[in-house]
């Protein structure tokens, strides 16, 4: 077995022992430029996540209002406070709601209702990544199924 003389062993302890004082420096200093970097990949994955949320919410809410102006002698108005009565189970505040056609009447064959709901509202926080008035939303197209006599 090879063994490192005695002057040699003490010689790499000592170099060890400065190369850690030395580093404190150091670390702190890389310290200070990761964690913002990290910082900024956290809220933006918050916002994102968020923003997805918020359109999901929309979908959903979206295809409630559709189904419900599919049922015989429902108005949009009928539409509009299904998908404002969902929103507001969920907390979600200011969506915008439009039908196509305007106005549903027993008539009516298809059936679009598109939800906007307003990052700027429903987002817990404030993202600068995004754009001032993001509005994820999400639009369902339904049709009327015809009946047979």
């Amino acid at each position: 077995m090879i063994s490192l003389p005695a002057n040699r062993k003490n010689l790499s302890s000592r170099f060890a022992r400065t190369k850690r004082k030395d580093r404190l420096g150091a670390t702190a200093i890389e310290f200070a430029i990761v964690f913002p970097i990290l910082m900024l990949f956290f809220i933006a994955a918050m916002a994102f996540t968020q923003a997805f949320m918020l359109r999901d919410t929309a979908q959903h809410a979206a295809y409630k209002g559709a189904r419900r102006g599919l049922v015989w002698n429902s108005t949009t108005n009928d539409v509009k406070s299904e998908v404002e009565i969902f929103l507001s189970r969920l907390g979600i505040r200011g969506a915008i709601v439009t039908t196509e056609p305007a106005e549903i009447d027993n008539q009516t064959q298809t059936i679009a209702v598109h939800v906007a709901i307003p990052m700027n509202r429903n987002a817990w926080v404030a993202s600068p990544m995004l754009p001032k008035g993001f509005q994820p939303g999400s639009t369902v197209t339904l049709n009327r199924p015809t009946l047979r006599r």
